[in-house]
């Protein structure tokens, strides 16, 4: 979707193409710096298992765009319209978040590589600090085509990713085109004017509003974070 002046809420599109759009790896970013693993940091992120519609309505998920940009794919999320524009059913955006938040947990808890991707300028921080703070890769810059494609080099381990995190869905078609195409698995982030086709996983909810995509990312961090803990256990025995 093009930005959306138009839209019930800011709708800001533009990407950023500076820098190599390599995945980043676990425990590393752009500067160098490692990844936090202890107790502290991982207190700091919501419970995975934990979220309520209350949270979900605080964080102003429900809000959609205007009327006039939306795509017809979303009806059945759309609880209903104030002043132009749609807001979304949160009834059932909880049980499709668990679902995703369930599914990033046992992909984690199995060892599976996970890839955060966002490709909005006020994010790329966010997005960065979430797949440190649990040790995972992340692309948080505009995506190139062949990125995952030529995975087996960057990610360096012979490997794609086993779990793909859309953030910003409506910047990131070549990427969602390119997990579909390599039959890696994702959750997406489905505003008003997404095709929640595009994801294995659709999550619908507002995608532009920091408090929403904070959340968001607190909650899939915590999923990645349980479901690593969940194996340490396993590890042990």
């Amino acid at each position: 979707s093009s930005s959306n002046s138009g839209s019930g809420h800011s709708n800001t599109n533009s990407t950023s193409s500076t820098s190599s759009n390599a995945p980043r790896p676990r425990g590393s970013g752009a500067g160098g710096s490692g990844a936090s693993k202890t107790a502290g940091t991982a207190a700091k992120a919501t419970s995975a298992s934990a979220v309520t519609v209350a949270d979900l309505f605080k964080a102003g998920v429900h809000f959609g765009h205007h009327h006039g940009l939306w795509n017809p794919k979303m009806a059945p999320y759309i609880h209903s319209e104030h002043d132009g524009c749609h807001l979304i059913d949160l009834d059932k955006t909880k049980p499709m978040l668990e679902k995703a938040l369930a599914v990033t947990r046992q992909v984690a808890s199995k060892g599976g590589v996970i890839l955060f991707v966002g490709s909005r300028p006020q994010f790329e921080e966010p997005i960065r600090s979430a797949a440190l703070t649990c040790g995972e890769y992340y692309v948080a810059k505009k995506w190139m085509g062949g990125t995952l494609t030529n995975c087996l080099e960057t990610l360096s381990r012979n490997r794609q990713p086993d779990l793909m995190l859309f953030f910003t869905v409506p910047v990131s078609g070549v990427a969602m085109k390119e997990a579909r195409d390599c039959g890696v698995p994702s959750i997406g982030i489905m505003d008003t004017d997404c095709d929640p086709s595009a994801v294995t996983y659709p999550v619908p909810g507002n995608d532009d509003t920091p408090a929403a995509v904070h959340l968001y990312l607190r909650l899939f961090t915590a999923a990645v974070l349980e479901g690593k803990g969940d194996r340490a256990p396993r590890a042990a025995r």
